[in-house]
């Protein structure tokens, strides 16, 4: 192979040579050789040149082509082998020059070496490749042999055994069938039994349902706020939908359960048919058998299909009955607990009324009972409460006179009771057992339970004053008809209570129900016919049959009349209450036990529960004065240790006081005694024997002019202590007196303003009935039958009471301390004003007993102290004239 370019400048041309031998057959055999590429499978355009021929030594011969072909730019070079000139190369490179026939001839020798190779080689390759051939077929036919011989006996055991095993998989695979479908049958029943359960279980939930809104009846019966029965009776819908929900709820789970399980069957299926595999795909499963299979699956499948289709129909069924169950249901008892609910509310209202009414009876009522402490505040109080029960004996002439009516008043009331008294000593009012208003509601109780309501329930008629039945006489004598037959006569019914808190006897209220039976309907007897009449009353007519008249200014002084005048500003709206609900709606009355039929019987039955709340009213306001007169007569007999308490109180500060004061005074004299005897403890120890020398006579002298010097002071400060402790004393006992006697006279004074049991009247008190043989010893003994109340003072009129005596000491007669006091005159006689008396004479006896022991210890300690004086100073002298004899 070679490269020729026609210049430097132009591009190269690479020369691949392609070497082509004529076989003996006549074929061409050409083997292309690249120098620059390996590309030899890309075919493009190509221009061969037939360069030469050569023969190898085998006598082969070769033809030698050469083409053409454009190359990419390479790098000029500078010089090329075989283009140089000989005549103008230097000589220095003629010798190592080589020319382009030396390549040439060089590329000639290699290329037919290389084809002699090659030819030896093709022909070794060849006949060790025939060699290798025989013997892979010997080998080959040996294996096949062995194979050969190793299948004959296989054959004969497949042969043999194939029948046998073949119908054992045939019977296994059609039990196995058989088992699938039987349990698949089973799967089945399974559901259509819970389907059946289900069922069960739904009828026994509508069955509840319809059992819990029948009891739902009895729940609103008893049930006693108004409140509750609307939210019961609104809650009817809330209990529809929870029964709807719950049963569609249990329907959708159950629905869901028994897609996902019959959803389980069809995939078992589907797993069986899987589960048989062909022989082609590795299994014993026959095409034939497998479409037998097939068939009775699907058979299988429909029955699924078929059992829940009707599972599913049977459900829609049933959730359609029990829907049109509970709305039949609830439609049913929805009207009749709707009007239940409206006589709740009306029974809630008038209850609230009454409630209110019983509040306001027993805030007036319920006074605060405590104790009263001795001051001007406790007495004010005693006052009130005397002025507001109405109770103080201060009557004017014209109350005087009417204390005899009065007093009738108070034994008809006092009969009233023994009327409506039944056997077993139960007070009962139209039938019913009589509670009083007054007396606290239980706790816990329903609302519905109070009394009133059961009042109403058996109530007619009411006590009625005498100025309506005086208009209604009027009316009918001046020309109304009805006054044959049917009228009551007129008579005096005077008012149950008088604006002074006074009773009328309700015994008149049976014959007033006679009379409103009679007189609510009159007839009219004519010539040829009969008519009847009915008169209808106003509310104001009402009110004033009911309570008699009309309430005064003066009635929110006292108790009785502001519980009359809350009863009377309440019944109106009682009144409209129930006149709103019974011409409101007309229904049937669901609780004929506590309402009535018509308005007229509801306001009678009311009314006679505003008169039980009067008569009620009285019974306290005189069992207030009971206890009023009893707390008073307490306070009295507890008032003389308060009394008691003052006065020694008095006593104790001013012995404390004077105690205090001679104290200090004699802490003052201690400290002067210490002075003294350390000054006299100095000129003790100054006095030595020394100073009896006749040298030391000057300063014995001054130191014996110092010593009676202190003696002389020392005198003369116990005797201006001792005076000082008397004048402290006679003050103190002077300030006791005069604080004692002004207490005293104080504590008398507020004594006379205070309220006492006499000042209170007497309230009405059933009399204690002695027994036979009792009286019978009174009598013998001549003592009086009737039991007299015991009296705390034997004299309760005006008193004029000593002060206190002259004040002097036994010790020092000619001295008056406290002169005596002015005696001082009260209008009452208490325990308090005995108590204050004698308290005030001990407490001044006592004080009187430490004044005179005060004044034995201040003579006492004087002439302790003198005499200790005039003993050292004795000692002294003594003890001078020793010293001043030595030296003699």
């Amino acid at each position: 192979m070679c490269k020729s370019s026609k210049s430097s400048h132009v591009l190269p041309i690479t020369t691949t040579v392609g070497v082509a031998r004529v076989l003996p057959s006549g074929k061409v055999y050409r083997q292309i050789f690249d120098d620059e590429t390996k590309d030899s499978g890309k075919e493009s355009k190509r221009k061969d040149v037939i360069v030469e021929f050569f023969t190898t030594s085998n006598g082969n011969t070769y033809k030698v082509v050469e083409y053409l072909k454009k190359s990419k730019l390479r790098k000029a070079e500078k010089y090329y082998q075989g283009k140089l000139k000989s005549s103008s190369m230097p000589s220095y490179l003629e010798q190592v020059y080589l020319s382009e026939a030396f390549f040439r001839d060089i590329r000639r020798h290699i290329r037919l070496q290389f084809f002699e190779h090659l030819e030896k080689w093709f022909d070794d390759t060849l006949s060790s490749i025939g060699v290798v051939v025989v013997a892979k077929k010997e080998e080959l036919n040996s294996e096949l042999q062995l194979r050969l011989h190793l299948h004959e006996p296989r054959r004969e055991r497949i042969e043999k055994d194939i029948y046998n095993v073949r119908r054992a998989e045939l019977r296994i695979h059609s039990d196995r069938l058989k088992r699938h479908c039987a349990g698949l049958i089973e799967a089945l029943n399974k559901e259509r039994s819970a389907f059946i359960k289900i069922r069960e279980d739904h009828n026994a939930v509508s069955k509840s349902f319809r059992t819990r809104i029948q009891d739902m009846e009895k729940v609103f019966q008893m049930e006693s706020r108004a409140e509750r029965v609307m939210a019961l009776s609104r809650n009817l819908h809330m209990e529809l939908l929870n029964h709807v929900e719950v049963l569609q709820v249990s329907m959708r789970s159950y629905r869901q359960y028994l897609e996902e399980a019959l959803g389980k069957l069809r995939d078992s299926n589907t797993d069986f048919l899987k589960a048989c595999r062909l022989f082609a795909d590795g299994g014993n499963f026959s095409p034939e058998e497998l479409e037998i299979f097939m068939k009775q699956l699907q058979k299988e499948n429909s029955r699924i299909e078929f059992v829940e289709g009707l599972i599913m129909i049977d459900m829609e069924k049933a959730e359609t009955g029990y829907l049109e169950q509970a709305t039949e249901i609830i439609s049913k008892f929805e009207n009749r607990f709707r009007y239940l609910a409206m006589d709740r509310v009306f029974l809630e209202k008038i209850q609230r009324f009454l409630t209110n009414i019983q509040v306001k009876i027993k805030t007036e009522s319920m006074t605060p009972e405590r104790l009263y402490e001795f001051t001007k505040f406790v007495m004010e109080e005693l006052k009130k409460r005397c002025k507001y029960l109405n109770c103080q004996l201060r009557i004017q002439e014209t109350e005087i006179t009417s204390l005899p009516a009065i007093f009738v008043q108070d034994s008809l009331i006092s009969s009233a009771p023994s009327e409506m008294s039944l056997p077993e000593g139960k007070v009962t009012v139209m039938g019913m057992e009589y509670t009083p208003v007054l007396n606290p509601s239980r706790m816990g109780k329903p609302a519905f339970d109070d009394a009133s309501f059961y009042l109403i329930r058996n109530l007619t008629g009411h006590v009625r004053g005498k100025k309506m039945l005086e208009a209604q006489h009027e009316k009918d004598t001046a020309g109304l008809p009805g006054t044959d037959r049917g009228e009551f006569p007129n008579q005096a019914f005077p008012p149950l209570f008088t604006p002074g808190g006074h009773r009328e006897s309700l015994s008149l209220g049976a014959t007033y129900l006679l009379a409103k039976k009679s007189s609510s309907i009159t007839k009219v007897s004519g010539s040829g016919n009969s008519i009847q009449k009915y008169t209808r009353l106003t509310k104001a007519d009402r009110k004033m049959l009911i309570f008699g008249g009309q309430p005064k200014e003066t009635d929110s002084d006292y108790f009785t009349g502001i519980i009359f005048n809350i009863l009377w500003d309440n019944f109106d709206n009682i009144m409209n209450v129930a006149e709103e609900f019974y011409k409101k709606d007309k229904h049937q009355i669901t609780k004929p036990d506590c309402l009535q039929e018509t308005y007229d019987l509801c306001i009678d039955a009311l009314g006679q529960k505003m008169l039980t709340y009067l008569f009620q009213s009285d019974e306290y306001h005189i069992a207030c004065i009971s206890e009023f007169r009893v707390q008073l007569k307490t306070f009295e007999e507890e008032l003389p240790h308060v009394v008691r308490l003052a006065i020694g109180k008095i006593l104790k500060d001013h012995e404390q006081f004077l105690a205090e004061s001679t104290e200090q005074i004699r802490g003052h004299l201690q400290d002067q005694l210490k002075k003294w005897t350390a000054i006299k403890d100095k000129n003790m120890a100054k006095l030595h024997t020394s100073l009896g020398h006749p040298d030391n006579i000057p300063v014995l002298e001054a130191l014996c002019q110092e010593e009676e010097k202190r003696q002389v002071e020392q005198v003369e400060s116990i005797l201006v202590c001792t005076k000082r402790l008397e004048v402290c004393v006679t003050e103190c006992a002077q300030k006791f007196v005069s604080t004692l006697a002004t207490c005293t006279e104080i504590i008398l004074m507020e004594l006379d303003n205070s309220l006492t049991i006499d000042d209170v009247q007497v309230g009405k008190t059933e009399k204690v009935r002695e027994k036979t043989i009792t009286l019978i010893r009174r009598k013998k003994a001549g003592l009086s039958l009737e039991v007299e109340e015991r009296k705390l003072v034997a004299e309760r009129g005006s008193r004029t009471w000593p002060g206190i005596p002259q004040t002097t000491i036994p010790s020092l007669p000619n001295q008056v301390i406290f002169r005596e006091t002015a005696s001082v005159t009260t209008a009452k006689t208490t325990l308090g004003h005995v108590a204050a008396v004698e308290e005030r004479d001990a407490v001044y006896a006592k004080f009187k007993e430490t004044l005179q022991m005060e004044f034995a210890r201040i003579k006492e300690e004087n002439s302790a102290h003198l005499m200790k004086t005039q003993h050292w100073a004795h000692w002294w002298k003594k003890s001078v004239q020793k010293i001043k004899q030595l030296y003699l």
